[in-house]
Protein backbone atom coordinates (compact mmCIF):
# COMPACT_ATOMS: atom_id res chain seq x y z
CA UNK A 1 0.00 0.00 0.00
CA UNK A 2 2.93 2.96 -0.38
CA UNK A 3 0.99 4.35 -3.21
CA UNK A 4 2.07 7.46 -1.74
CA UNK A 5 -0.19 9.94 -4.34
CA UNK A 6 1.59 13.27 -2.74
CA UNK A 7 -0.96 15.37 -3.04
CA UNK A 8 -0.48 16.50 0.49
CA UNK A 9 -2.06 20.26 0.06
CA UNK A 10 -5.69 20.91 1.51
CA UNK A 11 -8.40 20.55 -1.23
CA UNK A 12 -11.71 22.02 -1.62
CA UNK A 13 -14.37 20.80 -3.19
CA UNK A 14 -17.71 21.67 -3.42
CA UNK A 15 -20.41 19.52 -3.40
CA UNK A 16 -24.09 20.36 -4.16
CA UNK A 17 -26.27 17.13 -2.69
CA UNK A 18 -30.11 17.11 -2.94
CA UNK A 19 -31.20 15.87 0.62
CA UNK A 20 -34.57 15.19 0.73
CA UNK A 21 -36.58 16.50 4.57
CA UNK A 22 -39.85 14.55 5.13
CA UNK A 23 -41.28 17.55 7.05
CA UNK A 24 -43.92 17.07 9.40
CA UNK A 25 -46.67 18.74 7.85
CA UNK A 26 -49.59 17.59 8.25
CA UNK A 27 -51.48 15.23 5.47
CA UNK A 28 -51.93 18.33 3.06
CA UNK A 29 -48.06 18.15 1.99
CA UNK A 30 -48.20 15.17 -0.27
CA UNK A 31 -44.33 14.63 -0.82
CA UNK A 32 -41.16 15.69 1.45
CA UNK A 33 -40.08 18.82 1.03
CA UNK A 34 -36.60 18.89 -1.01
CA UNK A 35 -33.84 20.61 0.38
CA UNK A 36 -31.18 21.90 -1.62
CA UNK A 37 -27.93 21.50 -0.23
CA UNK A 38 -24.79 23.00 -1.44
CA UNK A 39 -22.35 22.01 0.82
CA UNK A 40 -18.43 23.46 0.62
CA UNK A 41 -15.80 20.91 2.57
CA UNK A 42 -12.76 21.65 3.05
CA UNK A 43 -10.77 18.54 3.47
CA UNK A 44 -6.94 18.20 5.04
CA UNK A 45 -5.92 15.64 2.51
CA UNK A 46 -5.02 11.85 3.40
CA UNK A 47 -2.98 9.07 1.91
CA UNK A 48 -6.64 8.49 -0.01
CA UNK A 49 -8.78 10.99 -0.24
CA UNK A 50 -12.12 9.50 2.06
CA UNK A 51 -14.95 10.92 -0.16
CA UNK A 52 -17.68 11.07 -1.50
CA UNK A 53 -18.91 12.24 2.06
CA UNK A 54 -22.85 11.18 2.68
CA UNK A 55 -24.88 13.98 4.45
CA UNK A 56 -28.24 13.90 6.58
CA UNK A 57 -30.18 16.60 8.25
CA UNK A 58 -32.13 15.85 10.51
CA UNK A 59 -35.01 18.91 11.07
CA UNK A 60 -36.36 19.58 13.77
CA UNK A 61 -40.28 19.98 14.23
CA UNK A 62 -40.66 23.46 14.70
CA UNK A 63 -43.72 23.32 16.47
CA UNK A 64 -46.25 20.62 17.04
CA UNK A 65 -47.65 19.92 13.88
CA UNK A 66 -50.78 18.85 14.93
CA UNK A 67 -52.51 21.86 14.44
CA UNK A 68 -53.44 22.05 10.83
CA UNK A 69 -51.73 24.26 8.65
CA UNK A 70 -53.66 26.17 5.10
CA UNK A 71 -51.38 25.52 2.16
CA UNK A 72 -50.31 29.35 1.58
CA UNK A 73 -48.22 28.82 -1.30
CA UNK A 74 -44.31 27.82 -0.88
CA UNK A 75 -44.29 27.42 2.96
CA UNK A 76 -40.32 28.04 2.81
CA UNK A 77 -38.29 30.73 2.05
CA UNK A 78 -34.79 30.31 0.54
CA UNK A 79 -31.58 31.31 2.39
CA UNK A 80 -28.00 30.48 3.05
CA UNK A 81 -26.35 29.67 6.46
CA UNK A 82 -22.77 29.62 6.32
CA UNK A 83 -21.41 27.54 8.99
CA UNK A 84 -18.10 26.36 10.33
CA UNK A 85 -17.75 23.79 12.17
CA UNK A 86 -14.52 21.04 13.47
CA UNK A 87 -15.37 17.70 12.76
CA UNK A 88 -13.26 15.14 14.52
CA UNK A 89 -13.66 12.15 12.03
CA UNK A 90 -12.17 8.93 13.59
CA UNK A 91 -10.79 6.90 10.53
CA UNK A 92 -10.73 2.90 11.04
CA UNK A 93 -7.24 2.91 10.08
CA UNK A 94 -5.18 2.33 13.06
CA UNK A 95 -2.47 0.45 11.53
CA UNK A 96 -2.18 4.00 9.14
CA UNK A 97 -3.07 6.70 11.40
CA UNK A 98 -2.58 7.11 14.72
CA UNK A 99 -4.73 9.52 15.93
CA UNK A 100 -8.25 10.80 14.40
CA UNK A 101 -8.07 13.20 11.38
CA UNK A 102 -9.52 16.01 11.90
CA UNK A 103 -11.96 17.52 9.53
CA UNK A 104 -12.60 21.60 8.90
CA UNK A 105 -15.58 21.11 7.02
CA UNK A 106 -16.76 24.81 5.73
CA UNK A 107 -20.91 24.27 4.95
CA UNK A 108 -22.52 26.38 3.10
CA UNK A 109 -26.41 25.18 3.79
CA UNK A 110 -29.10 26.69 1.80
CA UNK A 111 -32.17 25.37 3.36
CA UNK A 112 -35.78 26.45 2.87
CA UNK A 113 -36.90 28.02 5.83
CA UNK A 114 -40.05 27.61 7.83
CA UNK A 115 -42.59 29.72 9.34
CA UNK A 116 -40.25 29.06 11.87
CA UNK A 117 -36.37 28.45 11.34
CA UNK A 118 -36.10 25.00 11.56
CA UNK A 119 -33.11 24.67 13.73
CA UNK A 120 -31.34 23.42 15.13
CA UNK A 121 -29.59 21.28 12.22
CA UNK A 122 -27.99 17.87 13.02
CA UNK A 123 -25.49 17.07 10.25
CA UNK A 124 -24.17 13.25 10.30
CA UNK A 125 -20.86 12.96 8.64
CA UNK A 126 -21.13 9.55 6.98
CA UNK A 127 -17.42 9.15 5.90
CA UNK A 128 -17.29 5.86 4.24
CA UNK A 129 -13.99 3.50 5.29
CA UNK A 130 -10.79 4.16 2.55
CA UNK A 131 -10.58 0.70 2.31
CA UNK A 132 -11.68 -2.67 4.03
CA UNK A 133 -10.26 -2.84 7.75
CA UNK A 134 -12.67 -5.31 9.17
CA UNK A 135 -9.99 -7.05 10.60
CA UNK A 136 -8.49 -4.18 12.25
CA UNK A 137 -11.44 -2.94 13.85
CA UNK A 138 -9.95 -3.30 17.38
CA UNK A 139 -10.57 0.36 18.41
CA UNK A 140 -14.49 1.31 19.18
CA UNK A 141 -14.07 4.62 17.83
CA UNK A 142 -17.31 6.51 15.96
CA UNK A 143 -17.85 6.35 12.09
CA UNK A 144 -20.40 8.88 12.72
CA UNK A 145 -19.79 12.04 13.85
CA UNK A 146 -22.93 14.49 15.05
CA UNK A 147 -22.80 18.13 15.65
CA UNK A 148 -25.43 20.46 16.30
CA UNK A 149 -25.40 24.17 14.63
CA UNK A 150 -27.64 26.51 15.69
CA UNK A 151 -29.11 29.20 13.21
CA UNK A 152 -28.09 32.92 14.04
CA UNK A 153 -31.00 34.66 11.90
Amino acid sequence: MSQSKSNCTSQNLTLSVKVEVPHPVPSKVEKPLPYEVVKEIKVPEYKEVPFPVKVYYDIPKPYDMSVTVEKKGPYFAEKIIRVSVKVEVHHPVPYKVEKPVPFEVIKLVKVLKYKEVPVPVKVYYDVPKPYDVRSQSRKKVPYYVEKTIADKP
